[in-house]
């Protein structure tokens, strides 16, 4: 009886809804009795829902069946969206789990106009939490072997639905599928927690998805709110670079679409707790990151089009900067090697990039030093040169290519305090001609670029602060040094200036 008032309820439903499509003005008493009906009709579903008896094998051998041949009779998009909505949230959530392929099998038949991500989405939400409860003890199942078993077959047949309806219908967009993908990464989330593999396979569906075709803006809107999604589940950014298919869906997006993600995962990285501690982790990130890196096939010629203004552009190599102090490894053989991959992408940025990225280059390479230095006073084994650290800072063979040669080349006054902390470095280390020849070339910068007085007066305490706080150099190396700085306080004009600097540099030989 209720199955028959169902569905002459919805017959009369579905020709209310065709008569005021077909009118132009509806009065508000028949668009009120319209939304009366709907309600009426959908409580047929809940009063079935409500009957005592019912197993889960009586549901899908005649509740269901009949129930999806009622609604599936009549072509209308509202009527059908609505009622499986209604059959989704009424009925309990094992009846769904037991009965997916017929409700899947359903789906591929509604109207072209039905919203069909949305019911996707509703079905998926309530598997993933009756999974997800009957894990945490919140919520009592079966426990069946057969119910065990289809819940770990239900992420290849939700996967296999959503890719047949896409291929063979027009319901799914391409921004809606992608919604649909994101809420199957969300049941697999929910129901094999610690188990990526099923969320690699979702972005490798994406990725294939879109391949053969380039996004539209509504796609591209969908994929960054997946991936940012992604960003803010996961928190550990290891977790996305040991994903194998994250990297080329990051390619589909165009520049400015890619940029933002670089910028998530930037900043996801930066925030995070977590070290990128391997190889494959390193390039995956850079590669990912690139667009605020370096030049990339698509990066517009004007700057103008991709930053506001200045500061916007400043903060985004800060960025970068922070993201380069989270490459870590407790083997320094391996982080070497790490560093050299980041030196040669960072090469290829352009000089107003590389003024920032190299400084903080420059500093993680003395860190390193400083590291193998401490570990190898302790006795441990390690398996890089202490000298491998300075020689990528200053090429030893003069032929500038170490990091500060480069940077010094356009930025000399700013590459100066860093060549003394290098050179202090060295000297911690006992890499003592390497110290000499980095103060060598601080001292240089200072003779040709210390523009006045007071410039001259900095760069002359930060020397002779560094020359004081030396314990390797051979004394021969260190009065030579401490003579050239006091030769120096010739160079000011001002008598009071020179009475000043001499003061200053009678500290050296205290």
């Amino acid at each position: 009886f209720i199955l028959q008032n169902f569905k002459e309820m919805d017959w009369l439903w579905v020709r209310m809804e065709a008569k005021n499509n077909a009118a132009k003005n509806v009065p508000k008493r028949k668009d009120k009795e319209r939304k009366e009906l709907r309600i009426l009709v959908g409580y047929n579903i809940v009063r079935l829902s409500q009957l005592e008896g019912i197993s889960k094998g009586g549901y899908k051998e005649h509740i269901l069946p009949k129930i999806l041949e009622i609604i599936l009779m009549y072509k209308e998009p509202l009527a059908q969206q609505y009622l499986f909505e209604v059959i989704i949230q009424v009925f309990p959530d094992e009846f769904h789990l037991h009965t997916l392929k017929v409700l899947l099998e359903s789906f591929s038949k509604v109207c072209p106009k039905v919203d069909i991500t949305a019911i996707l989405a509703a079905l998926m939400e309530r598997l993933g939490n009756y999974v997800a409860g009957q894990r945490e003890g919140l919520t009592e199942g079966s426990n069946s072997k057969k119910e065990n078993r289809i819940i770990a077959e239900m992420f290849d047949i939700l996967g296999a639905s959503i890719n047949e309806i896409a291929s063979t219908t027009t319901l799914l967009t391409g921004a809606a599928f992608v919604e649909a993908q994101v809420a199957l990464m969300k049941l697999a989330i929910k129901t094999y927690p610690e188990e990526y593999e099923r969320v690699d396979l979702v972005l490798g569906s994406i990725t294939e998805h879109f391949s053969a075709s380039p996004l539209d803006d509504e796609s591209t809107k969908a994929l960054n709110r997946a991936l940012k999604y992604l960003m803010d589940e996961f928190k550990n950014p290891n977790i996305l670079l040991d994903l194998t298919k994250f990297e080329a869906l990051t390619y589909l997006l165009p520049f400015k679409a890619r940029r933002d993600a670089a910028i998530a995962l930037s900043t996801m990285a930066a925030n995070s707790d977590s070290q990128i501690d391997s190889m494959e982790r390193v390039g995956t990130l850079f590669n990912v990151i690139a667009p605020i890196v370096r030049f990339i096939s698509d990066t517009p010629a004007d700057s103008t089009q991709i930053y506001a203004d200045e500061d916007e552009f400043l903060e985004e190599q800060a960025l970068v900067c922070r993201v380069l102090h989270t490459v870590d490894s407790t083997d320094l053989a391996q982080l070497m090697k790490m560093y050299s991959g980041i030196r040669k992408q960072i090469g290829h940025g352009g000089d107003e990039r590389m003024k920032h990225t190299l400084k903080a280059m420059a500093f993680l390479y003395i860190r390193a030093a400083l590291r193998i230095y401490k570990q190898v006073a302790q006795g441990e084994e390690v398996k890089v040169d202490i000298s491998k650290p300075f020689s990528y800072l200053h090429d030893p063979d003069g032929k500038g290519k170490g990091v500060l040669d480069v940077l010094s080349a356009d930025n000399p006054s700013d590459c100066f305090p860093i060549y003394l902390a290098a050179a202090n470095a060295a000297d911690v280390c006992e890499v003592c001609d390497m110290s000499y020849e980095l103060f060598v070339r601080a001292f240089t910068i200072f003779e040709e670029n210390a523009a006045n007085p007071k410039e001259q007066a900095r760069m002359m305490a930060t020397m002779v602060s560094s020359l004081i706080a030396t314990r390797n150099l051979p004394e021969d190396s260190y009065e030579t040094l401490a003579t050239k700085v006091c030769q120096y306080t010739a160079t000011f004009l001002q008598k009071h200036d020179q009475a000043m600097m001499a003061s200053l540099c009678a500290n050296l030989f205290w």
